[in-house]
């Protein structure tokens, strides 16, 4: 079983990122997951984890790596199993819903869905979620719990692992140890068990003291029986009291009731039998019916009048239909007034347009020239002007380009030169005060020939005594002169007796010179000094070479005199070399060296090449300061010449504006234009051509606009004065009738109808025609509004009429009908009239009134009891008056309080011989101590089957380590024996586990035994790792699963975590690793022992949940 790939939707800092672990054809093999703290390489093993084993719910202990923005939590996993078949699992969580998808995919093509349960069976053989993380998931958290054990628990730890626990098996006996420690221990004190028993003791003895108060116990029960009886007999006589002291208060209270009930019961007796019982209904029938007639009687009073006041008020109120046809044409003109308003400025606007367009015209050509007119402008060819225009402006702009650039660079040439002559004087000057001041300010200057000369003799100084330096035996390298003549003369006395010992090391040094004394004159003679160096430098070594090689050789006895002859000629022609050139340099310098007043003698060698140096130096300096003068004198030249050139250009451009100023002339006078026109001005020329031609057709529009306005603003005049015309003589007409009408109604139809033809007639003298047109148009709108509002008012007093008219009748014929009814009920009642009716109705609500007092009296004196029961009453009440019965009920009162006193006497004594006897009782019966004594025992209970339980408990772990140890341990241990060689080198070669011991020790090769409590740190990770491996091998049949290590090596040398990486590769052939990590050297080294192992560089996240 190998991951294929992983897709986190949302968990922990990823967003839907996709990382493929392995590929499909590929070998199990190890993914190699590589990044910084805070990238998700722990985030993605539990991933792994979770995809495989589910999501933790909200309660779990485990780690709910949720994203924090609200996102979906989950993501998908591909696995591919042994078979080929290829597994997807899918499980994310959003808003509390919880999705989970497992499908299978064979090697068919077949694609089934699958359970939790088959994935755990098929796929991980059976291992559940702790199993896994306890075997095939190891974090770097895991093996730093070895470090929080004690020496002693570090081998349980170990030997727990085999067992597929760790530490929870360590942890669960100690635990179940511990438990039973303290429930019980045979000789404790502060266990459950040994606490429980200690009290049932103490519980015991107070039982057996209680027992002595039996006798004082029998006492109290004797006289408490006593009590009780006198207590039951006064309780009984106060019950007899309180009953007749009831009867005696209530029939006091109700004696006055009972008196008015007598009354009332022998008026209702006295009242006539003959009464029906619907006489109360009908005399309010009656007065209903009554009171209805009246209210329909005024109701047609009132009718009548309003009848009689809407016939006089339509009277006069005919419509004046001849105006309201007018109404349609009237309003359709008083719309149009606005229009008409607009009309008249819109035509004052155009007016005013035209005004202003041709005052524009006049303005646009006066800017062209003060003689020209608007048609002089409008005739204008403006076609040709501007393509002249831009031609002559793109000439003019080159000119003043070229004039301005000509101007700007003889300024800037002019500038250039007077700083270069500048800069020329001052390094001249700086020459002359640099030659005058000489050598060090001795004021010896030598031209360039001496300066020459000097530093060639130093330099072939310089080569002889670092030649003289080479051969030399003597601690002192530099000679001086005296030394060289001295050391020469001695060594011609010693070796004038023997010269034949010295003949073969005098060539070489001879060879040595010559090459020196060759290379010195190319150097003098053809000023090739490099080449010289060169030549003295090969000439030199071989030398050299040739010394070494002649005084290796073993010479006879008998040569030994010649080679140091040889050898001494040498140095003697060195020395000479060494005399002639220092003295032709001495000579070189002796003018510097007498005007700084030294001894020239006296000089030594290093004193002649510091002279020399010096004079070099100063030769240098002279030489730069030359080459500076004539860089500047060559500045100077170049200047003045770009003056000259830069002036005549500037002297061809002025020429050539001239010329353009006549061709520009030349053409204004051709085209009839002012000779002040520019080429700007030509083009401002057609802009303002361009604006006349806009304003002439303004113009035209704007004279169109006010002529068809006119047009308009005439008709509507026309229209207005015919129906102004029309109207006025209907209303004058009108008015004329109204007046006729008005004289003859005088005599008819009194003063009201007089008064309002008058108003009629006032309002038809209304005059339409004075004053303004649209006035008039108003004035006769509102008269038709007026007659409109008359015609209205007029239909609406004829449809009130109508149904006033309807009303009345209506109102007739009901009062018809309630008269009717009214009959039929005096017939119903047996009276003639209605006032006998309702007499009778009285007399019968005033029997009905004394039955209800009858029956109210009853039910105060009875209280919705039976009869019989208040007869005892009766009889109090026939007996005794009103104050016999209270004096009755104060004396009965008295009696009760003193049957009270002694019943809480008693009740009293009663109590406290109770309390005595309830004490005496619990101490000789000890019903407390009983329940606390079963209490206590079912404590014992309980601590005792809790404490068989963990001792079973204990007994069945034991039993299932035994049991492994005898079957399966063996195997294990061998496969972790080959791991632990492998990863410690051969330093161990066997695990061992005693037989029923819980520790671990590991054999090293000589056979020595460490025990667990010996264990470095990192061998007991090693020997950790090495049973999870073994173990895993022992599974391989059951499961492939992938191993899932979390930064696991961080703990082991250099040495061995090649060691460990070495059996993690030999573990991938059978199970898919996957590992993580932050150091690149583990990088590094897996890489170089396995180079297929795919590696994931992870970055660190931008959110870290």
């Amino acid at each position: 079983m190998k991951i294929l790939q992983i897709h986190l939707m949302g968990y922990g800092g990823f967003r839907d990122a996709v990382i493929p672990l392995t590929e499909r054809g590929s070998n199990m093999g190890i993914t190699l997951l590589y990044g910084p703290n805070e990238a998700g390489k722990s985030t993605i093993t539990y991933f792994i984890r979770d995809m495989m084993y589910g999501l933790p719910k909200r309660r779990s202990s485990h780690t709910r790596y949720v994203p924090s923005e609200g996102a979906v939590y989950g993501g998908r996993m591909s696995v591919l199993d042994r078979g080929g078949a290829e597994w997807t699992i899918e499980r994310w969580e959003r808003d509390g819903s919880l999705h989970t998808s497992i499908r299978k995919v064979s090697a068919t093509g077949v694609l089934t869905d699958v359970s939790q349960s088959q994935l755990e069976d098929e796929l991980l053989g059976g291992l559940n979620a702790g199993l896994f993380c306890r075997l095939f998931g190891i974090t770097l958290d895991e093996l730093q719990e070895l470090q929080t054990l004690h020496d002693d628990e570090v081998g349980a730890y170990l030997y727990d692992t085999g067992l597929y626990g760790g530490r929870g098996i360590t942890e669960a006996e100690r635990w179940l140890q511990q438990s039973m420690d303290g429930l019980f221990r045979p000789r404790g004190r502060n266990q459950l068990i040994n606490q429980t028993l200690h009290t049932m003791d103490k519980l015991e003895r107070v039982q057996r003291e209680a027992h002595r108060h039996a006798g004082k116990l029998s006492e109290l029960e004797e006289q408490l029986t006593l009590i009780e009886l006198e207590l039951n007999e006064c309780v009984e006589q106060r019950v007899v009291q309180r009953e007749e002291l009831a009867k005696a208060e209530r029939a006091s209270g109700v004696a006055d009731t009972w008196i008015r009930y007598i009354a009332t019961k022998q008026e209702l007796d006295e009242q006539p039998t003959d009464l029906s019982i619907r006489l109360p209904e009908l005399a309010a029938q009656w007065r209903e019916l009554d009171r209805n007639l009246a209210d329909t009687e005024a109701a047609c009073r009132g009718m009548e009048e309003k009848r009689q006041a809407v016939a006089a008020r339509m009277k006069g109120k005919e419509p004046f239909k001849q105006l309201l046809d007018l109404e349609s044409e009237t309003r359709r003109l008083a719309q149009l007034t606005d229009t008409v308003q607009h009309w008249r400025e819109a035509a004052g606007e155009a007016e005013v347009e035209c005004n202003a367009a041709e005052a524009e015209l006049w303005r646009l050509s006066r800017q062209t020239d003060s003689s020209w007119t608007p048609e002089m402008l409008l005739a204008s060819k403006t076609s040709s002007y501007l393509e002249q225009a831009q031609l002559a402006e793109k000439r003019a702009d080159a000119c003043r380009l070229a004039i301005a650039q000509s101007e700007a660079g003889m300024e800037h040439a002019v500038r250039e030169a007077e700083l270069a002559a500048k800069e020329y004087d001052d390094a001249k000057m700086q020459l002359e005060r640099y030659e005058a001041a000489g050598v060090n300010g001795s004021g010896f200057a030598p031209n360039e020939g001496s300066a020459a000369d000097i530093a060639r003799a130093d330099q072939s100084l310089a080569d002889a005594v670092r030649v003289w330096d080479a051969s030399s035996d003597s601690k002192e390298r530099v000679p001086t002169p005296e030394r060289v003549h001295n050391e020469s003369y001695s060594r011609r006395n010693r070796n004038a007796p023997r010269p034949q010992k010295f003949t073969h090391s005098r060539i070489i040094y001879g060879f040595g010179l010559g090459v020196v004394l060759l290379a010195a004159a190319l150097g003098w003679i053809a000023q090739q000094w490099l080449m010289a160096l060169v030549i003295a430098l090969v000439g030199l070594a071989a030398t050299a070479v040739m010394a070494y090689v002649s005084s290796q050789s073993p010479p006879h006895s008998s040569d030994k005199a010649d080679v140091m002859a040889r050898s001494e000629s040498a140095q003697d022609g060195l020395e000479h070399a060494i005399r002639v050139h220092a003295e032709a340099l001495r000579q070189l310098l002796q003018p510097y060296l007498s005007s700084t007043a030294r001894s020239i003698p006296d000089a030594g060698i290093d004193e002649l090449r510091r002279t020399a140096q010096e004079v070099g130096a100063w030769h240098r300096e002279r030489l730069h300061v030359q080459e500076r003068c004539r860089s500047l004198y060559e500045t100077v030249i170049v200047t003045e010449r770009r003056c000259r050139l830069l002036t005549a250009e500037l002297d061809a451009a002025h020429k050539k504006e001239e010329g353009r100023l006549r061709d520009w002339h030349a053409w204004l006078d051709q085209e009839n234009l002012p000779e002040r026109l520019t080429p700007v001005g030509v083009k401002e020329h057609c802009r303002r051509w361009e604006q006349a031609e806009e304003v002439e057709q303004q113009l035209h529009r704007a004279a169109v606009k006010h002529a068809r306005l006119l047009g308009q603003l005439e008709l509507f005049e026309q229209d207005c004065n015919s129906l102004l015309h029309t109207a006025q003589h209907l209303i004058t007409t009108r008015s004329q009738q109204v007046m006729k009408a008005n004289d003859i109604g005088s005599g008819e139809e009194g003063t009201e109808t007089v008064f309002h033809y008058g108003v009629a007639a006032a309002d038809d003298g209304v005059e339409l025609l004075s004053g303004s047109m649209i006035g008039g148009l108003f004035r006769l709108l509102e008269r038709i509004e007026r007659e409109q509002a008359i015609e209205q008012e007029y239909q609406q007093l004829l449809l009130h009429s109508s149904s006033l008219d309807d009303e009345w009748k209506e109102k007739h014929i009901h009062a018809s009908q309630i008269q009717e009814t009214m009959n039929k009920l005096l017939l119903e009642a047996g009276v003639n009239t209605g006032f006998e009716l309702l007499h009778r109705a009285d007399a019968y609500n005033y029997k009905l009134e004394l039955e209800r007092q009858v029956r109210e009296l009853e039910a105060v004196l009875y209280r919705g009891g039976e009869r019989t029961a208040f007869r005892p009453m009766e009889e109090l009440l026939i007996q005794y008056d009103g104050r016999e019965l209270e004096q009755r009920c104060i004396s009965i009162a008295r009696q009760m309080e003193q049957l009270d006193a002694r019943i809480r006497e008693l009740e009293g004594r009663k109590g406290r011989l109770e309390q005595e006897r309830e004490r005496l009782k619990q101490e000789v019966e000890g019903a407390s101590h009983h329940q606390e004594i079963a209490l206590q025992e079912s404590k014992l209970d309980e601590q005792a089957s809790r404490y068989a339980v963990l001792a079973l408990a204990k007994t069945l772990m034991q039993r299932t380590r035994r049991l492994y140890e005898e079957e399966k341990q063996p195997a294990v241990l061998k496969r972790a024996a080959h791991y632990m060689e492998q990863m410690s080198a051969g330093r161990y070669t066997r695990v061992l586990i005693p037989f029923g011991e819980k520790t671990i020790a590991l054999a090293r090769q000589d056979g020595q035994v460490v025990w667990s409590h010996h264990f470095s740190r990192g061998t007991a990770e090693q020997v950790y790792l090495a049973i999870r491996f073994a173990l895993a091998e022992a599974l391989t049949n059951r499961a492939s699963v992938p191993f899932v290590l979390d930064d696991i090596l961080v703990n082991f040398d250099q040495e061995r975590l090649g060691l460990a990486v070495k059996a993690l590769i030999a573990l991938s052939d059978s199970h898919h690793v996957m590992m993580t990590t932050c150091h690149p050297h583990v990088v590094d080294l897996i890489k170089r022992e396995l180079p297929e192992v795919r590696l994931i560089e992870m970055q660190r996240l931008a959110y870290s949940s």
